[in-house]
């Protein structure tokens, strides 16, 4: 008797608080099971006594299955674990935690650096050599050139602000007023070059397609003029990046450039410089970009082009030109054009991919470190465009060589009397 309480008292146990108290129809509470019922009811301590082990097994997994259902808390706890990043609540991203370029922190500086340290002395001496070139005796390409080399200068100057952007992971911590101010610098020197390169090509067509009318109306006024109507327009255009910031951006969703469909609320804009845009912001912004690409860039490389090509071709056909000098025009005309498709082309597709998505291109950011190589590859059309360039630079060499060789020369009186000392000593010591 008393291991038979025992064992009701093992299966009370296990049972729930409805199955200890279950109510009947009438909501009367029914009195406690006997013995005989207990040995009767299915699953009892007791009805392993009149069935087979196995169907008591399967009446037991059964029930198991039965509580597990019923109660979920007792499911086991990897069940939870490996489904915990479903149940775990969303919480919003931080603006550290926002994608904010494609590019890598690496490469953006990496051609940052490479950009500085070889367009910042090259530049530096085509600026002094046109300097003194228009000081003496101006010329239209020179002057124009000129204007061409204190942009790239600009660039360069305001560089070493991305160089520090690229090393905060994209994130600008300098006083923000430098972010629009280096932003207008970095596009206004993208769309001065192609102005600037455009009128050097229609200068160079122009002297070899009609050399006797255009050395009679060729003037340097007219080039000035032309300088300042580009500084101008460019200013005009590229003025958008000051207007930006003031566009409201209280009740829309933040874009960025690396993750389009990504919003988040407009928390802490001036985290990331010119990168997140909002809807209302991109309204405004796609179409001044398809209009920049269609004026300040398509119509210039299609000028540029036909003058380069007619250039060529005229070049090619005189037999009064040496051959060394019909080279070095035709490398400048290539050069050029390959300055417009290398440096400028990427980015420029990237407005009109943007316009017709109505987004930032995924890649933009690449195709705008495209454009940051046109300051290194201005000093060699430099190069190939003016003689007073290619005479500053052989001073320069030849300055050089002098100076390596005279301190090769000090050295090798030094060693040759350092030998001879050594071998006095060692006849002195035989």
């Amino acid at each position: 008797m008393a291991g038979t309480v025992n064992k009701l008292q093992k299966w009370a146990g296990t049972l729930t608080p409805e199955d200890k108290s279950p109510t009947t129809a009438m909501g009367e509470t029914p009195t406690a099971p006997t013995r005989a019922s207990i040995r009767l009811t299915e699953g009892g301590p007791g009805d392993h006594r009149c069935r087979r082990p196995g169907q008591i097994q399967k009446q037991q997994q059964k029930r198991n299955n039965e509580l597990t259902s019923e109660l979920p808390h007792r499911k086991p706890r990897h069940l939870w674990t490996s489904h915990i990043h479903h149940l775990a609540p969303p919480h919003p991203m931080s603006p550290q935690d926002l994608p904010t370029q494609e590019c890598g922190t690496a490469l953006c500086l990496s051609v940052y650096v490479i950009t500085f340290v070889l367009g910042f002395p090259a530049n530096t001496l085509a600026f002094y050599t046109f300097c003194s070139k228009v000081r003496h005796k101006a010329t239209p390409i020179d002057i124009l050139l000129l204007n061409l080399t204190i942009s790239d200068l600009l660039f360069l100057l305001f560089l070493p602000f991305k160089m520090q952007e690229a090393v905060n992971n994209m994130l600008w911590e300098l006083p923000y007023p430098l972010c629009p101010l280096s932003g207008f610098i970095f596009y206004m020197t993208i769309y001065n070059s192609t102005f600037f390169l455009t009128a050097v090509s229609v200068e160079r067509y122009l002297g070899v397609a009609f050399p006797i009318q255009h050395s009679l109306k060729r003037r340097p006024l007219y080039a000035v003029a032309a300088s300042v109507f580009f500084w101008i327009f460019s200013f005009s255009h590229l003025s958008i990046v000051f207007i930006m910031p003031f566009i409201g951006t209280e009740d829309q969703p933040i874009q960025t450039g690396a993750e389009p469909n990504a919003t988040t609320p407009p928390s802490h804009p001036e985290e990331v410089c010119y990168d997140n845009f909002s809807e209302a912001q991109l309204e405004v912004l796609l179409p001044v970009r398809l209009e920049l690409c269609l004026v300040l860039f398509c119509i210039p490389f299609l000028i540029c082009s036909f003058c380069y090509i007619n250039f060529i071709r005229i070049l090619s056909r005189l037999q009064h030109i040496d051959r060394r000098r019909r080279l070095r025009a035709i490398g400048m005309a290539l050069g050029t054009l390959l300055v417009f498709a290398v440096c400028f082309g990427p980015y420029n597709v990237s407005h009109v991919v943007g316009f017709i998505t109505w987004k930032n291109p995924q890649w933009r950011d690449k195709a705008l470190l495209c454009s940051t190589f046109n300051a290194c590859l201005d000093p060699l059309i430099f190069y190939f465009s003016s003689s007073a360039v290619r005479g500053t630079v052989g001073g320069v060499t030849g300055a050089l060589k002098a100076r390596l060789s005279t301190c090769l020369s000090c050295r090798t009186p030094k060693r040759s009397e350092d030998d001879s000392q050594s071998k006095q000593g060692q006849i002195n010591a035989i």
